[in-house]
């Protein structure tokens, strides 16, 4: 007879279980090594005990807190990450698998190197930064109070701006639309502006303009004197600042008032009245000027002409 291959015995019921057994405990095993990896990693055992001591450390402080203790950074052991740890991570990508989750951390945290936020930074309390903040761009929807604020590039600002302090501007401002100043302003450099609307102007150096002085404000008017003689009329054209005085004698003139301007509004004192004869039947009579800080009033000290036309520039400053 040719001689039989081997071939697989059937196995017992007997073998069958035995068999069924040993492929259970392998399965077992590999399961269990595949949780002693997970457990047993080195990166997530550092982060429970970081965890861990963050707690501690937290609800120790907190305690002190409350019963009013003081500590100092000596009465702590600090936990260090060193830079081969950190490689370690960086090599694993070792992250929050999802946006869902949130990394609480209690205690204070302190980063000596650069922190970088890929998406938005909200704060709910105060920030505070000890040194320079360099931003790109910076929106505040609510109130922001700065010490110093040092501006490289543009400042855009929607809406309106209240400064509470003095604000110090090394480089040019430009406006486009109106601004409000309720308090002083001070400008050491160059201020330049097509209009400029005050109440009150103070210069504490010399004025220098390019253009002409244009004047306005509260309008004056004449009343006629005595020397103007029977039929004589005054007219004034201007305000409080500059105009021109028009006299027409009448007849039977004396020395004395010619006119008397009222000022529109009265100075707090007696301000300086320069008056300039126009033309030469004018300047060929005796006049001269008296004033007050409601008006002033221009004479002559000897009769002029009747039927004559006199016209008389002024200007005044306090």
């Amino acid at each position: 007879m040719p001689p039989q291959e081997n071939q697989p015995q059937p196995q017992n019921e007997e073998q069958q279980q035995a068999q069924a057994r040993a492929d259970a405990n392998k399965a077992a095993l590999t399961k269990l090594n595949r949780m002693r990896r997970v457990l047993f990693n080195p990166y997530l055992i550092g982060l429970v005990v970081l965890m861990i001591v963050g707690g501690a450390v937290a609800y120790y402080a907190f305690d002190l807190r409350q019963d009013s203790v003081s500590i100092d950074g000596s009465d702590f052991e600090s936990s260090t990450i060193d830079e081969e740890d950190f490689a370690r991570l960086a090599a694993d990508q070792a992250e929050i698998d999802s946006t869902n989750q949130t990394l609480n951390v209690t205690a204070n945290s302190v980063f000596n190197g650069t922190m970088l936020v890929r998406s938005s930074l909200d704060v709910q309390g105060q920030l505070r930064v000890g040194e320079e903040l360099a931003l790109n761009e910076l929106a505040v929807a609510g109130q922001a109070a700065i010490n110093n604020l040092d501006i490289a590039n543009d400042l855009n600002v929607q809406g309106s701006t209240q400064f509470n302090e003095p604000v110090n501007i090394q480089d040019s401002l430009t406006i486009d639309g109106g601004i409000t100043v309720s308090g002083s302003g001070s400008f050491s450099g160059n201020l330049s502006a097509n209009t400029i609307e005050a109440s009150n102007l103070s210069f504490s150096g010399n004025l220098t303009m390019s253009g002409r002085i244009i004047t306005g404000g509260a309008q004056t008017s004449a009343g006629s004197g005595g020397a103007v003689g029977a039929g004589g009329t005054v007219s004034v054209s201007g305000n409080d600042t500059a105009g021109t005085v028009n006299v027409n004698t009448g007849s039977g003139t004396s020395s004395g008032t010619l006119v008397t301007v009222q000022f529109g509004e009265g100075y707090s004192q007696t301000p300086r009245v320069n008056i300039t004869p126009v033309g030469a039947p004018a300047g060929g009579i005796d006049w001269y000027v008296t004033r007050n800080n409601n008006g002033f009033s221009i004479g002559t000290s000897s009769p002029p002409p009747s039927g004559s036309n006199f016209s008389f520039d002024y200007f005044v400053v306090q």
